[in-house]
């Protein structure tokens, strides 16, 4: 593979990855998205959506591949490590994407995720990430 296309997939898998953070990471947008249709341009429900971060992303190493490859720092997977785990270990059983959004247990992990993403825009110093993760909340999120 070429170096620019090694570029272009990073670069590409990185928007993506930010974008999965920001789903899980806002139970505002999470709600608008699973709930309300909000977004006509954009699929999601529960189990599409850790589909898309753990299969689509191939996080299933625990970033691992990702750090090999060079996709993510160590300090990047700092950041979300705890966020990570919780959102790898919850087992949502058979309720629906309503009832998830209302499950304390998930509270707690869109929380965390919260705040790594948080943590993560003073991690980042790509200004395009930056951006990205910044336009992001201004195009969904109605207090910021």
């Amino acid at each position: 593979m070429k170096e620019e296309e090694k570029i272009e997939q990073k670069i590409n898998w990185r928007f993506r990855w930010l974008g999965m953070l920001f789903s899980f990471s806002h139970i505002e947008y999470l709600k608008g998205l699973w709930l309300e249709q909000k977004y006509p341009n954009e699929i999601g429900f529960y189990s599409e959506d850790m589909c898309k971060y753990f299969d689509d992303l191939s996080i299933d190493d625990n970033y691992q591949f990702q750090l090999t490859e060079g996709l993510v720092t160590e300090e990047e997977i700092e950041v979300i490590k705890s966020f990570h785990t919780a959102l790898d270990n919850y087992h949502e059983g058979e309720k629906t994407d309503s009832e998830i959004l209302k499950d304390p247990n998930w509270q707690k992990i869109v929380n965390e995720g919260n705040q790594a993403w948080e943590k993560l825009k003073t991690v980042i110093n790509n200004p395009e990430e930056l951006n990205h993760m910044l336009g992001m909340e201004k195009h969904y999120l109605q207090k910021k």
